[in-house]
């Protein structure tokens, strides 16, 4: 690529003491083989981008012609006195001094990207304009691939002081479909994949989602002031982040290259998978799930099973494991039953340590609920059973409605569910209090007990984590009511 621009600004040069026909002829052969320039930093929007060569306008002995991509009206020409303007289509066939952007009288043949300065008309007064230049689209490419070199050798960047605190975070370099070749990197939200910062249209860097990224779309939650080709992010300055429905300069935002940092799909490849894992203390979706193989150094998805329903826990594009549906988890939703807090890259559904629950219209904590390996829930009930040892009698009572009231002594149970405690009650011996496979403790018939069912009795308690004992306090029991048909909690039910 830096080969390609050195032949096309060097082989065509004639000498200095050339004709002007000569010396725009050479312009319009270097103009036809880059077929176009691109307009950078000028402080009027609308006129930066790409102006395409026109061979059909402009004299073949004279200075070529280009026209503007995206505002056709606006043309790249030289005006009767010998300056560079950017204007009408009218004011280029008159080759007029008129215009909103212009050079000094230049050389003949002198090419726009060649000329040093420009002035731009800002509130009807002319302005010199450092920023303002053109360039060879050539000359763009090897800036941006000189970029990515560098980006490649550290992919990671840390964003910091924005105004809303999701943006804030590392991203890393994705390299696009083409290896990005000549074009600007793109980078993505460790913990938010749908979050990136990526080079708009505007020529500005900013932040925000997917499908703005992918149509280079000026629309984020933060973006830089203009930059000239193959500025790295780092070395962006004039940020600016929305704040409601303001756009304020925010000058404590920075973005730096995180040397040694790790990228996402690094931390997610140094995982080990273990299964299986079982989901605890929600009232939803209690189950066993199973590792089911996606792409390596991205998260596990995994299949629960034990439902009615097809669910998966899986990592949704905000960054959080969820519980939901096969649709959900196929399109990478947030949306479902349960989920966690966002979490860092690498951090498995065992390790997390808070969950929500949705219900009454609102995500609320779910102190309970945990995702554990089989082997640690065992543990819990391992390490808890010395206590329920020495308290080997407890007593229910205040239970209305069903007679569960009593005295319930330990047994050995070699069945029990993961080792958790089973009681019997001493008078009706057919009674037994136990987890069932959903989760929860039930009073019920040995039957019951003996396949862990649960919902085969009259009285419950809410879902658990592994390790809790039946008189743990602030245990929540409920009872069904045979008159009502109901299930009514009670808040006097006693275990102690």
């Amino acid at each position: 690529m830096q080969t390609r621009l050195q032949k096309l600004t060097s082989r065509h040069r004639p000498i200095e003491r050339s004709t002007a026909a000569t010396k725009w002829a050479v312009a319009h052969r270097i103009a036809a083989e880059a077929q176009s320039l691109e307009l950078w930093g000028s402080p009027i929007d609308v006129v930066n981008g790409v102006y395409k060569y026109v061979q059909d306008e402009g004299n073949e002995q004279g200075p070529p012609v280009f026209q503007h991509q995206g505002t056709q009206e606006r043309w790249l020409y030289v005006a009767t006195q010998g300056s560079w303007w950017v204007g009408t289509f009218e004011s280029m066939k008159r080759q007029l001094a008129r215009g909103c952007i212009c050079s000094e009288a230049q050389s003949a043949g002198a090419l726009p990207h060649e000329v040093p300065t420009w002035e731009v008309a800002l509130d009807e007064e002319w302005t010199h304009h450092t920023g303002t230049h053109f360039f060879l689209p050539q000359s763009v490419e090897v800036a941006w691939q000189q970029t990515i070199v560098q980006v490649a050798q550290v992919p990671v960047v840390d964003v910091s002081g924005v105004v809303d605190k999701s943006a804030e975070g590392l991203y890393d370099f994705v390299p696009g479909k083409n290896g990005n070749v000549g074009q600007p990197p793109a980078f993505q939200h460790q913990q938010r994949p749908n979050l990136w910062l990526f080079f708009a249209a505007d020529l500005r860097w900013w932040i925000g989602n997917e499908k703005a990224k992918e149509q280079h779309d000026a629309v984020g939650l933060a973006h830089s002031a203009m930059v000239q080709p193959g500025t790295h992010p780092a070395s962006a300055c004039g940020w600016h982040a929305r704040n409601a429905k303001v756009w304020e300069e925010c000058p404590a935002l920075q973005v730096q290259a995180a040397s040694g940092a790790l990228r996402a799909q690094d931390r997610w490849g140094q995982v080990i998978c273990e299964t299986p894992l079982e989901i605890w203390g929600t009232d939803l979706c209690h189950g066993t799930c199973l590792l089911c193989q996606g792409r390596e150094m991205e998260p596990p998805t995994y299949r629960i099973s034990g439902g009615d329903l097809e669910l998966w826990l899986y990592m949704a594009m905000d960054g959080c494991w969820w519980i939901s549906t096969t649709t959900c988890k196929d399109e990478g939703k947030a949306h479902g039953f349960l989920r966690s807090d966002v979490v860092e890259p690498g951090t498995l559904p065992q390790h997390v340590d808070r969950w929500l629950e949705f219900g009454n219209g609102s995500w609320q904590l779910r102190p309970m609920a945990c995702v554990m390996l089989s082997e640690a829930v065992h543990q819990q009930w391992v390490a808890v059973r010395g206590m329920a040892e020495k308290q080997p009698v407890i007593e229910v009572s205040a239970v209305e409605g069903q007679q569960f009231e009593g005295l319930y002594d330990l047994i050995a149970d070699e069945q029990a569910m993961h080792g958790a405690p089973v009681y019997q009650h001493q008078v009706n011996r057919k009674l037994f209090l136990y987890v069932a496979d959903d989760g929860r403790w039930w009073v019920g018939r040995e039957t019951a007990m003996r396949q862990r069912k649960g919902g085969a009795s009259r009285m419950c308690s809410d879902s658990i984590r592994p390790g809790t004992l039946p008189f743990r306090t602030g245990l929540t029991w409920h009872v069904f009511n045979d008159k009502s048909k109901e299930w009514k909690k009670q808040d006097c039910i006693v275990i102690s």
